[in-house]
């Protein structure tokens, strides 16, 4: 009896183990590329306000500590960064130099779902808002009357055919032309 629950039991932890590492490790890696598109998003950030801070500041807008507090912050999302691409390379070696682009991937397709997910409330309110019902495409009614089915399961065709239409190249009258076609080479 001992025998048999031996082999039952390795197989058990074995799976189990493998089971949890997988876990851990798609959990992990999921979490990190969320902090790569939160550094992504903030690096954007920063790029649109620093122009403008930096006008302000030289129009005396701002005060140097505004300025200092915005320089402070690009140094430490440098070194999220790097903390970033140096976890993606403990992973897997390489995935530091892709995390970044597929993060902002990830980012615009979000933007483009979100864009979609709102066209048809977005849609509504304009037809409330114009006092316009939009057309729906109606779709074609089905024939009335059955085609007609051939013996093999295939529909025949809708129009009679007459000898002069082309045929495909998968489609013959009948006999080959020449014997020496419908020979096979050996």
């Amino acid at each position: 009896m001992a025998s048999i629950l031996v082999p039952f039991a390795y197989l058990i932890i074995v799976f189990g183990g493998l089971f949890i590492f997988s876990h851990y490790y798609r959990k992990h890696t999921s979490t990190l590329v969320r902090r790569a598109m939160a550094d992504v998003q903030r690096v954007l950030r920063i790029r649109e306000d620093k122009p403008a801070l930096q006008a302000l500041l030289q129009k005396g807008s701002i005060g140097d500590e505004l300025w200092n507090s915005l320089l402070a912050a690009e140094k430490e999302l440098e070194v999220e960064i790097m903390e970033v691409i140096n976890e993606a390379n403990s992973f897997v070696e390489g995935w530091g130099q892709v995390i970044f682009p597929t993060a902002n991937e990830m980012i615009a397709n979000e933007k483009m779902r979100a864009v979609f997910e709102h066209t048809a409330e977005t849609k509504a309110e304009l037809e409330i808002k114009y006092e316009y019902k939009a057309k729906t495409a109606a779709l074609p009614a089905p024939p009335s009357s059955p085609l007609p089915v051939k013996a093999n399961g295939l529909l025949s065709p809708s129009t009679p055919r007459s000898d002069n239409m082309p045929l495909s190249d998968a489609e013959s009258t009948g006999t080959p032309k020449s014997k020496a076609k419908s020979k096979r080479r050996k």
